[in-house]
């Protein structure tokens, strides 16, 4: 099973740039939720729209071919965001901030 993590503006819109995730992984956000990613020089994150399932029906069951995975970027405190996120939510207006109080 192929997930992915389709990048699109804040609001939704066009895939501005994908990011592949490992082959058949087991986890799986749901909408609402963010996803966070660690880099070389800090981390990326990501708030999560949707989830778009893709299904084939190769004889009699329905198997997931395909995982997408809509997401916008968010804000990361200062010192937290790697200098590629920093340019995407930069190019890409983002006002929406990671959340950092715990409920």
């Amino acid at each position: 099973m192929k997930v992915e993590i389709n990048v699109v503006p804040p609001g939704g819109g066009e895939t501005n740039y994908t990011i592949p995730l490992a082959e058949n992984s087991y986890f799986m956000p749901r909408a609402g939720e963010y996803i966070n990613i660690r880099e070389e020089d800090g981390m990326s994150a990501f708030y999560v729209r949707n989830i778009h399932y893709f299904c084939e029906k190769p004889q009699t069951k329905f198997l997931v071919e395909n995982v997408v995975i809509e997401a916008e970027p968010v804000l990361l405190p200062e010192g937290i965001g790697s200098e590629g996120h920093n340019k995407v939510c930069l190019s890409m207006q983002v006002s929406k901030e990671y959340p950092t109080t715990i409920y």
